[in-house]
């Protein structure tokens, strides 16, 4: 079984000397290079291994964050030490990604004026002024029956992990190029051809995007092989079709009839019909719905088809204690930011449509590969895929002290 890891703690690529490493509130990490740049680092800085450049960008730059200049290029620039300067806001995201912490400056810098105790004090009440300032700036404050203290740090923590994860992994840049191709192909094109391989190409991505975002979570990574493949074979089609919904609605498809014709080709028109309806009732707070993908994650099941030959036999299954405790803690997560956001009335009407939509999606995705053998196909196909991947990643050998 591979280590648990964090997800504001993820290691760089360039991590491949395991003759030069140290371990660091868990993690096995390459002794002499930025976490953030890749730069040549010695020291540990604001609770990452940083280079002298990133620790004064860090420094200058995460107090106030509100004050840098936005991403211009959807927020998943490259950070190398080339590109370091080109955009502060990939920087600094990956600065807290990697581990830093703001805390830890204002510790630096009471140290100096007072003694432990006061530094203790004072740094604290830092910190929790912070995080309010990001909980409004991530997930608003538009009321005020607004209670923050529904939700502990740990569980604001949570949640801003899971919102960094799923925008890191779910990147919409490459879903508006295939859009773009839709819309070529439908006004130069009657080649049915083409259109169903743009669909094609946007279900896969819709897939490996989901992939890999729940296989960065940490409750993922503490599965065994054979569990995280038999929770993707029931799991992976209904979250996909609900994130998909959410593409539809955030790439505006929806409105567009040669997308919805193009789609047609492949999921047949009652379907796409279907489909524009569902995203009509989406709710428009995409942090409910990234919180209801984790929920169907961690579901004992949420295909409707019987395609699995061991599935009476398959003990994580029945011994679904474990996936309990991770939904569980989302659920709740959910009900809370929900209350904290719209209050409790308006958060049971939400709490219900979310379920109405949720079993609707379930049940048309079944329907879909029930009927639709070039949709079949490509779910077998990345499925298949996804199995490999997770065999050769436990097949890897494990350096002395444990993954890197």
């Amino acid at each position: 079984m591979s280590s648990k890891r964090h997800l504001s703690a993820s290691l760089p690529s360039q991590c491949a000397d395991h003759s030069k490493t140290q371990i660091h509130e868990g993690n096995v990490i390459n002794s002499n290079i930025c976490q953030i740049c890749g730069d040549k680092a010695n020291i540990f800085n604001y609770g990452a291994l940083a280079c002298q450049s990133c620790k004064m960008f860090f420094r200058r730059n995460s107090v106030h964050p509100e004050r840098v200049r936005p991403c211009m290029c959807s927020k998943l620039c490259e950070i190398n030490v080339y590109t370091r300067r080109a955009c502060s806001a990939c920087r600094l995201t990956k600065c807290f990604t990697m581990g830093m912490n703001t805390y830890l400056i204002r510790k630096e810098i009471q140290s100096r004026k007072t003694n432990v105790s006061r530094i203790q004090s004072k740094s604290n009440q830092v910190a929790t002024c912070e995080q309010e300032r990001s909980i409004v700036r991530l997930f608003g404050s538009d009321s005020s029956r607004n209670n923050r203290s529904l939700l502990d740090n740990v569980e604001w923590t949570l949640l801003s992990n899971i919102v960094h994860a799923y925008d890191t992994y779910t990147n919409v840049s490459p879903i508006n190029c295939y859009v773009k191709q839709l819309f070529i192909s439908s006004s130069t094109t009657s080649d049915m051809a083409s259109k169903i391989a743009n669909v094609r190409e946007i279900t896969t991505f819709v897939y490996k995007s989901i992939q890999s975002f729940i296989s960065a979570l940490p409750d993922f990574r503490t599965l065994t092989a054979g569990e995280q493949t038999s929770l993707f074979e029931r799991n992976l089609p209904g979250v996909a079709a609900l994130y998909l919904t959410v593409l539809f609605r955030v790439t505006d498809m929806t409105h567009s009839s040669q997308c919805i014709d193009a789609f047609a080709l492949v999921y047949g028109s009652d379907m796409m019909q279907q489909a524009v309806r569902i995203d009509q009732r989406l709710d428009p707070d995409l942090t409910i719905v990234k919180l209801a993908l984790m929920i169907l994650a961690f579901s004992s099941n949420c295909f409707l088809v019987h395609k699995i030959e061991n599935f009476q036999n398959n003990s994580f299954l029945h011994g679904t204690y474990s996936l309990l405790g991770s939904q569980t803690t989302y659920v709740e997560l959910l009900w809370k930011y929900m209350t904290y956001r719209y209050g409790y009335d308006d958060s049971i009407h939400r709490f219900s449509r979310l379920i109405e939509v949720v079993l609707d999606v379930i049940k048309y995705s079944s329907y879909i590969y029930a009927n639709s053998s070039t949709h079949q196909d490509l779910v077998e196909g990345v499925l298949e895929q996804m199995k490999q991947s997770i065999l050769i990643e436990y097949n890897k050998p494990e350096p002395l002290w444990g993954k890197t």
